[in-house]
């Protein structure tokens, strides 16, 4: 199935209404910025994030949701590192802004169970 945002177009494939098989996020230049596999709706595979220029950003394996999931801004900054345990949030999720860490949650089994901010770097 094709879907279509703007010139952008999102790649997926389903079987009886649960994603599974291709994922893929192609920006309206022909980039692929998100692609890997989906199985019984949870990463699984090479999961690859490129920034809009095709630089590869991340390139990490998933075994049936189990893995960690990276999410980066427009300057090609990681703003998030979030690890996956059976596609469930689980373990210590980070988050930066502008490179600086800003925050740590905790998860169990996909239940944030503690939030804490890291003290401010000195200036």
């Amino acid at each position: 199935m094709v879907q279509h945002c703007g010139g952008d177009r999102l790649e997926v494939e389903y079987v009886d209404g649960i994603r599974e098989g291709v994922h893929r996020y192609v920006k309206a230049n022909g980039v692929c910025i998100r692609e890997g596999q989906k199985k019984v709706g949870k990463w699984h595979g090479r999961h690859i994030i490129r920034a809009t220029d095709g630089t590869v950003l991340s390139d990490s394996e998933f075994t049936e949701g189990t893995g960690i999931y990276r999410i980066f801004n427009s300057a090609k900054q990681l703003t998030d590192e979030i690890p996956l345990r059976d596609g469930k949030p689980h373990g210590t999720a980070k988050r930066w802004v502008f490179g600086n860490l800003v925050e740590l949650r905790n998860y169990k089994e996909g239940l944030c169970i503690a939030v804490t901010m890291p003290d401010p770097p000195d200036k």
